[in-house]
């Protein structure tokens, strides 16, 4: 509907389904592509380890992968395979075999308005 004339902001966990939560709302479900948001960006949490670190989130609020997290995971990379730049993010995220929630990141408040600010150019 007005997808494609309004920016949209995805802030999703730091973890496939996070990502997978991107790609329907991006570009569709399953079923139908009609309802999707073209102009959508995923702005988070997508960072490697590092990052996370810098966030104040320690190893307590890092969760392993499971078995479903990296069959999604493997779907995800299969999906992106000519969009790079989620390519990448998603292969990061397998590589590390590590989540985060963004419940976790809500905690330290000022970091993630700061993250978030950064990302979107101060709209």
């Amino acid at each position: 509907m007005f997808g494609a004339a309004v920016a949209v902001y995805l802030l999703v966990d730091y973890d496939p389904d996070g990502a997978h939560i991107f790609k329907v709302y991006s570009e569709g479900g399953l079923n139908s592509s009609s309802n999707c948001l073209p102009n959508a960006h995923w702005i988070g949490l997508h960072c490697d380890l590092t990052c996370l670190g810098r966030w104040g989130l320690g190893p307590s609020e890092m969760s392993e992968f499971t078995r479903r997290d990296m069959q999604l995971a493997l779907r995800l990379l299969r999906h992106w395979k000519d969009r790079p730049k989620y390519r990448r993010r998603m292969a990061k995220m397998s590589y590390y075999g590590k989540k985060v929630e963004l419940e976790a990141a809500t905690q330290r408040r000022s970091t993630l308005l700061d993250y978030i600010y950064n990302l979107v150019g101060g709209l």
